[in-house]
């Protein structure tokens, strides 16, 4: 893994078919600051694959947002991403994305650094997880990254809150 600026990059997962990667807005924050960052989905295959369209933030939904503290340590945050993935319908493709080769699909994240628990000033690390709400069953779409092929971290991204 090479390291440009604050932004680890070249992370990939094992499979090396479909790859998440995290771009924040800025790299250093106040603790009054709102923090955007956007999270795409990215085929890195020479083939089309099929993905569920709709990315969601929470645990049961397609992505998880971490931050870490200069210590290693998992910072929690005041609340919790909760959206909720509903069934698919047997014969309902719309919710599915056919991304083609190196092509991305992608969402923002809106927080407060408040919210996010990074209150201190201090160095933070940054990174999210996809994981398919949708397991392979429920699709006939193929190829499909289901809930069966597990987790995908994304790139660390360095922060620092200041005063």
């Amino acid at each position: 893994m090479m390291e440009k600026g604050n932004v680890a990059v070249g992370m990939r997962n094992e499979n090396k078919s479909l790859e998440i990667s995290l771009v924040p807005d800025k790299f250093a924050y106040k603790p009054n600051d709102q923090i955007t960052v956007q999270a795409m989905l990215t085929n890195s295959t020479r083939d089309t694959l099929y993905v569920y369209g709709v990315l969601g933030w929470g645990y049961s939904a397609s992505l998880t947002f971490h931050v870490i503290d200069a210590n290693g340590r998992d910072v929690e945050p005041q609340t919790f991403d909760d959206s909720l993935t509903p069934p698919v319908p047997r014969n309902d493709r719309s919710v599915f994305v056919k991304l083609f080769p190196q092509h991305f699909l992608g969402t923002s994240y809106h927080s407060t650094i408040d919210e996010l628990n990074m209150k201190r000033p201090g160095k933070y690390t940054l990174f999210v997880e996809y994981h398919s709400p949708i397991p392979a069953a429920s699709v006939e779409l193929s190829p499909f990254w289901s809930r069966e092929k597990g987790t995908i971290r994304s790139n660390l991204v360095r922060v620092e809150v200041v005063q």
